[in-house]
């Protein structure tokens, strides 16, 4: 709807094109048969659960749409999953190190929270889930922990389990609570929740250490820059006494020897001097 303000006569206006929802016909090849649905734009979400349908055009014959499961779409997301799994534990890892040929040790050797890192994780993939369907475990699809704690991902046995019954497999990774989905959210949030999380708790800790070692170290420089001043004085005091004394001894060398007085008397045969 438009409202125009104008003092013209003589401004006329017209529709061009009458506004209206979209409107598709759904279930059925006759219109008997149909549900009526409509849409204030061109997207129908929902009339199909979990599909978005687009209406692009006005059609006077049934249009049939095909729906079937992207599984290399699927598989694609998986390996980006393992991928950054393998990521982390190659973090871990490459953090954890000690190279005895140059003693040098990794930022993280022996910090426990990698560990509680590592079996968390861990821990969500390598567990039996309690879902109703056929396939329990990660393993059970192509998904296992391999060498190294890395995931390894068997494509050929993902998609014949897909095959053989998808529903189950949709379940292992999306049943409410209980699947895979839920649970690694629930260790990923374990580690990472902004209050309460591990690594927070960690960080939080490590900023800790660092503000009293800092403290510390200010603590340290100002006795060093009190030593160092009583040091200074000591030295200062030092060259005034040596200056004193050098003066004292150019002074007493600028004394000029006094010849020794020699004294003669002759009495009868002695003599004294």
């Amino acid at each position: 709807r438009l409202v125009i303000n104008s003092t013209i006569d003589s401004l006329n206006l017209f529709d061009l094109v009458e506004p209206q929802d979209a409107i598709i016909a759904f279930g059925g090849s006759s219109g008997a048969n149909s549900i009526i649905t409509s849409s204030s734009t061109n997207d129908f979400k929902d009339t199909v659960p979990g599909l978005t349908l687009t209406a692009n055009a006005v059609s006077d014959t049934p249009v049939t749409v095909s729906v079937t499961a992207d599984v290399d779409g699927i598989m694609d997301k998986i390996q980006s999953f393992v991928d950054d799994f393998n990521k982390v534990i190659d973090t871990l890892k490459d953090d954890t190190k000690y190279d005895a040929d140059t003693e040098q040790a990794g930022p993280l050797l022996g910090d426990y929270t990698v560990d509680i890192i590592r079996d968390r994780m861990i821990s969500a993939v390598r567990q039996t889930f309690d879902v109703s369907g056929k396939y329990k475990r990660l393993s059970d699809i192509g998904i296992s922990v391999g060498a190294d704690a890395k995931l390894q991902f068997d494509k050929e046995k993902f998609q014949a389990a897909y095959k053989a019954d998808s529903d189950s497999v949709e379940e292992l990774f999306s049943a409410k609570d209980k699947g895979f989905g839920y649970i690694m959210e629930d260790a990923i949030d374990y580690l990472t929740d902004s209050n309460n999380g591990v690594l927070t708790n960690t960080t939080e800790n490590y900023d800790k250490r660092i503000d009293l070692l800092n403290d510390r170290i200010d603590y340290l420089n100002k006795l060093l820059d009190l030593k160092e001043k009583r040091l200074y004085n000591k030295f200062y005091a030092m060259e005034e006494a040596l200056a004193k004394m050098q003066s004292m001894q150019s002074a007493l060398s600028s004394f000029t020897p006094i010849a020794p007085i020699s004294m003669t008397s002759q009495q009868g045969k002695g003599k004294t001097s």
